[in-house]
């Protein structure tokens, strides 16, 4: 394209035409930010996966144009849910963190504008989930007219400001390491403890189909709901990322031969994300996920990580660990009045149903949730 503007790339092919301009752009982000769920890898993964599975999905990736140069990237997707058609980030309910690439000097407010123009014949709606506050997309969906319809909080821990993981250890409280230091103690007096980590596809393979599946016990025992696990391709995406290309890790602490607990992640730009945790709650007296979370973060240190990105919810136990909170937001903006409908929906009768599920005792709200969560 020789001329100034955008293009909607419609499908996986043109995404495959696009790698070398993506990782350019993938080069140029600052470090600080979370760009792994936009980064080439993922996003081409989860495109064809999706493609190959789903009907009513359609790749809609904007690309900006700047004297004949690819400088914007924004991977969306139209969407039937509820009966209409919906724009979102592609790998949307997988992704955690919603964004787009560009160069530094690209007029990202100007590009996301037209982007958005041009999808009004294409969906009923945008719908942006999980939108760090104040990033350059933000402030162009609010010059959109897109408005704020939720918000979500995670937590990030970073490493760059010690010297060593003894100095980032000691900048947490003293109740917490003597709390975790007594926890390990008792631990180690009844079993054989073993820690292990790596990259190898089939050792992470091993810990993300364990991990799955106790997080599916896990929601089904408390009677939880989450998108992505409703997804049946859910499954799929995960285990077909390492041998897609994306880069993988898995964490695993043991008791003899049994799995006390596990993290399933990826490495991205010196930093891991921390996508997936499972817990054995035969050890729940020793707060496994606490004091591994730990152990993950020191090997983390050790493999020169700069940060870890630790995912929704900002849960205390990854507070504690040093961490700060990034609010996450939800955009919306409807194109037609169908859109206002499921909008309505989402922002107001859902919130109000699940504190109503929320409100019920347990033996009647755990069978209700569990005849959707079968994953």
């Amino acid at each position: 394209m020789s001329e100034d503007g955008i293009v909607l790339v419609r499908d996986v092919a043109g995404i495959a035409a696009l790698r070398d301009a993506w990782l350019r752009l993938e080069s140029l982000q600052d470090d600080s930010q979370a760009m792994f769920f936009q980064s080439y890898a993922w996003i081409a993964h989860v495109a064809r996966v999706r493609a190959e599975a789903e009907g009513g999905f359609s790749i809609m990736v904007g690309v900006g144009y700047q004297a004949g140069r690819v400088c914007f990237i924004w991977p969306l997707a139209v969407v039937r849910r509820a009966g209409i058609r919906l724009a979102v980030m592609l790998d949307d309910p997988f992704g955690q963190f919603a964004g787009a690439l560009a160069e530094p000097s690209c007029d990202v407010v100007g590009f996301a504008r037209r982007v958005v123009a041009a999808l009004k014949g294409q969906a009923d709606g945008l719908r942006i989930a999980q939108l760090p506050d104040g990033s350059p997309l933000q402030d162009a969906l609010v010059a959109a007219g897109a408005r704020v319809s939720g918000t979500h909080e995670t937590v990030v821990v970073d490493l760059v400001a010690y010297p060593s993981f003894k100095a980032f250890r000691q900048a947490t409280s003293g109740k917490l390491r003597k709390t975790l230091s007594n926890l390990y103690n008792r631990l180690q007096r009844t079993h054989v403890i073993e820690v292990v980590s790596g990259s190898d596809e089939t050792f992470v393979g091993e810990t993300l189909r364990h991990a799955f599946a106790e997080r599916v016990a896990w929601m089904r025992r408390s009677g939880r709901f989450t998108a992505a696990f409703q997804d049946p391709i859910f499954r799929e995406v995960l285990v077909g990322a390492c041998p897609a290309g994306v880069s993988c890790l898995g964490f695993r602490l043991k008791a003899g031969e049994q799995v006390v607990s596990e993290q399933f992640g990826f490495a991205y730009r010196g930093k891991y994300y921390g996508y997936l945790s499972a817990l054995n709650p035969d050890f729940a007296a020793f707060s496994a996920g606490r004091l591994h979370l730990g152990m993950v973060i020191e090997d983390c240190f050790a493999r020169g990580f700069k940060g870890l990105e630790l995912m929704p919810p900002a849960g205390r136990y990854k507070l504690e660990w040093n961490g700060t909170i990034r609010r996450l937001d939800t955009m919306s903006r409807a194109f037609t009045l169908r859109g206002v409908a499921l909008f309505t929906l989402f922002d107001h009768w859902l919130p109000v149903a699940r504190r109503f599920a929320h409100a019920l005792p347990d033996f009647i709200r755990r069978p209700l949730v569990n005849l959707l969560n079968r994953s």
